[in-house]
């Protein structure tokens, strides 16, 4: 049984977020589960370095996989660098760089359909703020010099007196 402790610092230390497919809790609506990155059934403790918060469609996937060798082991979120194993397609899919990403997306399923919308809907969004803070940007500069532009009127008219 997981101790209170343990799992406040694992939900702490993910974020509140799932450390396989990144889902927030308040996107899933609820708390995650906490899956035992190696598996109890294999020797795998309640440590928090032995927990990772997870979704419960992650943490069902990967059930009680745990690769024996560097060939069939499993990415851990926190110590293995992902981006040297997967890339994030413009559609929202994942692509494996490495043998061992192929394996972290097929396992744990992480380009099934409501994944891979959830990552385009967080693309289209993240270029609809950026586009949103470009303009933000240009109005600024454009009240800015607005303004300097009246000031510049309203002291030549002084003067013009």
């Amino acid at each position: 049984m997981i101790r209170i402790r343990e799992k406040r610092l694992t939900r702490s230390i993910y974020v509140m977020r799932c450390g396989y497919c990144l889902l927030s809790e308040a996107e899933a609506g609820a708390e995650l589960t906490y899956d035992h990155f190696q598996p109890q059934s294999r020797g795998g403790s309640d440590s928090s370095e032995n927990l990772v918060y997870a979704c419960h469609a992650c943490n069902e996937f990967k059930g009680d996989y745990f690769g024996e060798t560097d060939d069939t082991c499993l990415l851990h979120p926190l110590r293995d660098d992902l981006t040297q194993h997967l890339r994030e397609e413009p559609d929202g899919t994942l692509q494996a760089i490495t043998p061992a990403g192929q394996r972290y997306i097929e396992v744990l399923r992480l380009n099934r359909p409501p994944l891979v919308l959830h990552r385009r809907n967080a693309l289209i969004e993240e270029r609809f703020e950026a586009r949103f803070q470009a303009v933000s940007d240009r109005l600024e500069q454009m009240m800015t010099r607005i303004q300097r532009m009246e000031e510049n009127s309203r002291a030549r008219k002084r003067r013009a007196r």
